[in-house]
């Protein structure tokens, strides 16, 4: 899923189920605005940090549907504030980890 090529909340949701069942998993957006849950699993060289913005998220939080929506608008938001430097920053890449759901 990419904010930046009109993603849908269809895009998430197909994100999520194909993520592992696991108690956490960590979400990130990358620089180019690519969505990837447990980028450790895909990208094991690639810490954390790297990314432009990570957090973790609980598995039963991850799989529900009114959280998944939650999410879906809580990317564009967190996305569009580290790209706009006029917005607020609502994260900050000094916060561990950013925020935990």
């Amino acid at each position: 899923m990419n904010l930046n090529y009109s993603a849908t909340t269809e895009q998430l949701t197909e994100l999520i189920q194909m993520a592992q069942h696991t108690s956490t998993h960590h979400l990130v957006i990358d620089f180019d605005g690519e969505v990837v849950i447990d980028p450790e699993v895909h990208f094991p060289d690639v810490a954390l940090e790297r990314y432009k913005f990570s957090t973790s998220i609980m598995d039963a939080s991850l799989r529900n549907e009114q959280t998944a929506q939650a999410l879906y608008a809580a990317l564009y938001v967190i996305y569009e504030s580290l790209e706009d430097p006029k917005l607020p920053a609502y994260v900050t890449r000094d916060d561990d980890m950013g925020m935990a759901a």
